[in-house]
């Protein structure tokens, strides 16, 4: 499937995305401007969509057992079964999306993922060289803006 885009649309987000600079606010004080070298502006309204347009096929590598959770650049794949053994199809489903960011250029953190399980019997996945272990329970701290 070949999708065309018209030159104005590629000509507004190729300038959107060259030549960008940003600068850090910290309470009242500013770092000077920086050129992004590579991504888009953070905090800026396209962000999470050409982020979302970047890895729309990411779903594509996942088996159909595996659901999504997202909201805007923050995607994560679950699923839900009485079965243990289920855990080891979420576990090659997230080796190949591992993979797939690899291919992709991009980096996904395994000290990020957690395994969260109510099974009797603890049950441990590897990912990216990353052991996961089963947890009880996880605490989500938030950041407030």
């Amino acid at each position: 499937m070949h999708t065309v885009f018209d030159k104005q649309a590629v000509s507004f987000i190729h300038s959107y995305i060259t030549k960008s600079k940003q600068r850090t606010k910290v309470d009242s004080a500013y770092s000077s401007w920086e050129m992004l070298l590579t991504g888009v502006p953070q905090g800026s309204i396209l962000r999470p969509l050409l982020f979302n347009i970047y890895i729309c096929d990411m779903f594509f590598e996942t088996p159909q057992n595996i659901c999504f959770a997202g909201y805007a650049d923050d995607n994560t794949p679950y699923t839900y079964s009485s079965k243990i053994e289920v855990l080891s199809n979420l576990e090659n489903a997230l080796k190949k999306l591992f993979q797939w960011f690899s291919d992709n250029y991009l980096v996904a953190n395994a000290s990020k993922c957690h395994l969260l399980t109510s099974s009797k019997t603890p049950k441990d996945i590897t990912i990216s060289n990353s052991n996961i272990s089963s947890e009880k329970k996880i605490e989500i701290t938030w950041n407030k803006y």
